[in-house]
């Protein structure tokens, strides 16, 4: 409930800005948001232990997704690429972020029991 009502509150300052062509959605982000795919390009900014499907399924012919796959101490960034029905990815850097939850993610629970928590 944390998390929420500091979404909300972010919500609400990109209103005062008078930022309109923001949408703010509350859900899990590993499964991406389908009702607005397909995507040309995906940016997640937490850590995966593997590519979720369900947001290379999202993406469009030529699309691209940038997110970071692996432990949860280090990860490394990686760029996936969809040609048709051809996915490929390439490793771009090492780089440490906070996890991702949820259903192609980490559960919440493994989470609290990590050095996360202190993030």
């Amino acid at each position: 409930t944390e998390m929420l009502v500091a979404l909300v509150d972010l919500a609400a300052t990109l209103k005062d800005l008078n930022l309109t062509n923001i949408q703010v959605e509350i859900g899990d982000g590993s499964n991406g948001l389908v009702e607005h795919a397909p995507y040309e390009a995906i940016m997640v900014t937490a850590a995966a232990p593997a590519i979720p499907s369900p947001l290379t399924e999202q993406l469009a012919d030529g699309g691209r997704l940038v997110l970071p796959v692996g432990s949860r101490y280090g990860q490394v960034l990686e760029r996936v690429k969809r040609r048709g029905e051809k996915i490929s990815h390439e490793q771009i850097v090492p780089v440490a972020f906070v996890p991702l939850v949820g259903e192609h993610g980490w559960d919440e629970q493994e989470r609290r029991g990590s050095f996360w928590r202190y993030f």
